[in-house]
């Protein structure tokens, strides 16, 4: 995804302030792509959804998937470290 953000304005960089017509259509125009995302995000939330109950439905742990997606999602090093702290907390706590 490109960069698109600017600086903040700052009282040295005043001058450079668009007027007021186009920063209304600018802040317009984030606005509207904000609220388009949204609606896709909760699109795409909903069809995960959908995803896990077909997955239940046919036998699978929803929990268990979710954790094998986040799982799946990071850094090997990362996930070592953190089932290894798993263990030693379990360990710790007298869990088998």
């Amino acid at each position: 995804m490109a960069d698109t953000t600017t600086a903040k304005p700052t009282i040295s960089n005043v001058q450079d302030f668009p007027s007021k017509s186009e920063a209304d259509a600018r802040l317009r125009s984030f606005i509207e792509r904000i609220e388009r995302l949204e609606g896709e995000k909760s699109e795409l939330a909903e069809d995960i959804k959908e995803v896990y109950g077909e997955a239940k439905a046919n036998g699978y742990d929803p929990k268990i998937m979710r954790k094998i997606v986040r799982m799946r999602k990071m850094d090997v090093e990362k996930r070592r470290e953190e089932e290894a702290l798993t263990e030693v907390y379990r360990l710790a706590v007298g869990m088998d």
